[in-house]
């Protein structure tokens, strides 16, 4: 598998999905890219407006599932399945997390980025309710906010719980 899939982009990979919750995943987009013929697989990262919705669901149960439903990403949940039967790439992958969430996911960097994104959106916003009619209000779209804020202040401690229990 190292041969032909970059593995510390897919432990990454894995790490951002479980870590947001992305409940349109596994079983649906699945995005990867290769240079050529002798460059390794990576993945990438999309349609994440799914996520950041439940702090205390084991998303790990989600993708290591072993009954695979879908013909179209049977691979992916193999794959991962398999992976993180081999001891070494398990402990590197709950390694990583540990990392990650004491860098990039970080309670207080989540925490910057949601203030950022409200900070430079804030003037724009009701321009954008009265064209789409989403989110249903200002109150709402500050609400919404708050939810990830707290998202991101407590996410971390069940996931810890949950990186134990694998």
């Amino acid at each position: 598998v190292s041969e032909k899939i970059d593995l510390n982009n897919l432990i990454d990979y894995y790490i951002i999905e479980t870590y947001f919750g992305n409940a349109d995943w596994p079983t649906n987009n699945h995005k990867m890219w290769s240079a050529g013929k002798n460059s390794k697989w990576k993945y990438i990262v999309i349609d994440m407006d799914a996520t950041i919705n439940n702090t205390k669901k084991n998303y790990f149960e989600k993708a290591l599932q072993k009954n695979y439903n879908s013909e179209k990403t049977i691979w992916q949940k193999v794959l991962f399945t398999k992976l993180m039967e081999n001891k070494e790439f398990k402990a590197k992958f709950k390694k990583r997390y540990k990392e990650l969430l004491n860098q990039n996911l970080s309670a207080e960097n989540i925490l910057m980025i949601i203030n950022d994104v409200e900070d430079n959106y804030k003037d724009e916003i009701q321009a954008h309710i009265l064209r789409w009619n989403h989110p249903k209000s200002y109150k709402n779209w500050l609400e919404k906010n708050d939810m990830m804020r707290d998202f991101a202040r407590n996410r971390k401690r069940y996931i810890i719980k949950q990186l134990e229990e694998l």
